[in-house]
């Protein structure tokens, strides 16, 4: 693969960002580019690890309807010194949608070993080892879909807790799109809770602003990035010059043409350990020839655009973009909402086209396929502040940890202030300044916070 290391790029920092709202996707670029299989995966688990699949409604409301398969699997912690009280286990969602959980176990085992927290994991429906998303573009996949979201995983979650440990409660933990589901699992059956942790994700009551916070931070984490790395400043003017309108790259229902192939890096910008890997791309897209003369390295761009691009924004486009417009960024699409994003910056006076980095110059192509079959949903199961406020209010036991990152791009500290406003003293919140959306495996205060919010 030309010298890049994949396994840095999906497995070291677990999950990459992609799309305004559909924010992860897992490791398994990687492991379609390797050959790993699932089947692979569920042999290398120790023998420790209870794994099972269950079944369950794909509607619940539903329950006599079409089945699908639900994967899990239980890490016990080790013996644990009589100094750490309480053996509840934490439930851990990866982000997504679309995602599965298997880079996150590699990720969090040994820390979670370390602080004597055992976890169970849950390859979300349609993911991993579970049953497969419905395939099929078409409208019927899309209405299937709806029932894909946060709503029925935490259901499928509380049928794994009965199974796994009757009545007694665990704690459930959440980065990105996971932190979402625990949002949702606070509101809705917040009876299995004995807490509640969520990293990279906010609720508001209005999406418009969220997305346009979200590209500002862009800007924002842009400069910290040309801080670190100043050379690359120069090298992304000269590359979005030497890209042309009249480049363009197809793989199945993508198309795209011109430099805003350049903004799929902002999958890279979000995660604080990834600058590396941004720094080898924007430095492997430039040649340096004769007498000094730069050009664009046409070979690289084809391998970013397929390593990149397709590899991470053009997986699972259906099931992303329905879950997206169904709860995270209810009733609007990427395109959608890229294009009021753009449209309200620019009113106030603000150039977002300028910007270095911007994933809604890119967003608007991508998914095409996909964003008219959801054109029509008028479905919308949105979380807001409020409803958690009333759900927490209604079970002071419950305690919630909220965790923002200062160079996350994807769930930005400024749509943090809403919900930490809404619920005040019912949440406890914690900005990492230094850590981008990377920082639920990397902060030693939330896993400080695993242990104590558990007793």
């Amino acid at each position: 693969m030309l010298g890049v290391n994949l396994k840095a790029l999906f497995v070291g920092f677990g999950l990459v960002a992609c799309g305004l709202v559909a924010c992860d996707v897992s490791a398994q670029a990687f492991e379609d580019s390797v050959g790993s299989t699932c089947e692979n995966f569920k042999k290398n688990l120790p023998p420790n690890v209870r794994q099972g699949m269950v079944e369950v409604p794909e509607d619940w409301s539903q329950p006599q309807g079409r089945k699908t398969h639900v994967f899990y699997y239980s890490v016990p912690a080790p013996a644990q010194p009589d100094a750490i009280k309480g053996n509840t286990p934490v439930v851990f969602f990866n982000g997504g949608p679309g995602a599965d959980s298997h880079s996150s176990y590699m990720i969090l085992k040994d820390p979670a070993a370390k602080a004597h927290i055992p976890l169970v994991f849950l390859d979300q429906r349609g993911t991993g080892c579970s049953d497969a998303f419905p395939a099929e573009l078409s409208e019927e996949t899309a209405v299937r879909l709806a029932h894909y979201g946060s709503r029925a995983i935490v259901q499928d979650a509380e049928f794994v807790r009965r199974l796994l440990f009757g009545a007694a409660k665990w704690s459930a933990f959440g980065q990105s799109f996971g932190g979402d589901i625990v949002h949702r699992y606070a509101m809705t059956a917040p009876e299995g809770l004995e807490a509640a942790f969520s990293h990279g994700a906010s609720v508001v009551a209005d999406p418009m602003q969220w997305g346009m916070d979200r590209i500002r931070s862009q800007a924002r984490v842009a400069e910290s990035y040309f801080e670190a790395h100043p050379e690359d400043r120069a090298r992304v003017t000269l590359l979005r010059r030497l890209i042309t309108d009249t480049t363009c790259f197809n793989e199945g229902g993508n198309h795209i043409c011109g430099n805003s192939v350049l903004d799929a890096a902002t999958s890279m910008l979000g995660f604080r350990d990834s600058w590396d890997n941004l720094h080898f791309w924007l430095g492997a897209l430039v040649n340096t020839g004769e007498h000094g003369i730069l050009t664009l390295s046409t070979a690289m761009l084809k391998e970013y655009v397929e390593t990149i691009v397709f590899g991470i924004y053009g997986r699972n486009a259906l099931p992303a973009s329905v879950i997206s417009k169904l709860e995270m960024v209810p009733g609007l699409s990427d395109a959608k909402l890229c294009k009021a994003v753009l449209a309200r910056l620019t009113d106030e006076g603000e150039t977002p086209l300028l910007w270095a980095f911007n994933e809604c110059r890119f967003l608007p192509q991508m998914h095409t396929d996909a964003d008219h079959l959801i054109d029509g949903m008028t479905t919308v199961d949105a979380m807001t502040p409020q409803l958690l406020q009333q759900s927490l209010a209604s079970n002071p036991g419950l305690r919630f940890f909220l965790y923002s990152g200062g160079k996350d791009i994807f769930s930005p500290v400024e749509s943090f202030a809403e919900e930490v406003q809404v619920l005040g003293k019912n949440i406890t919140y914690r900005e990492f300044p230094a850590s981008g959306h990377d920082g639920f495996y990397a902060e030693a205060q939330i896993w400080e916070d695993l242990v104590s919010g558990r007793k």
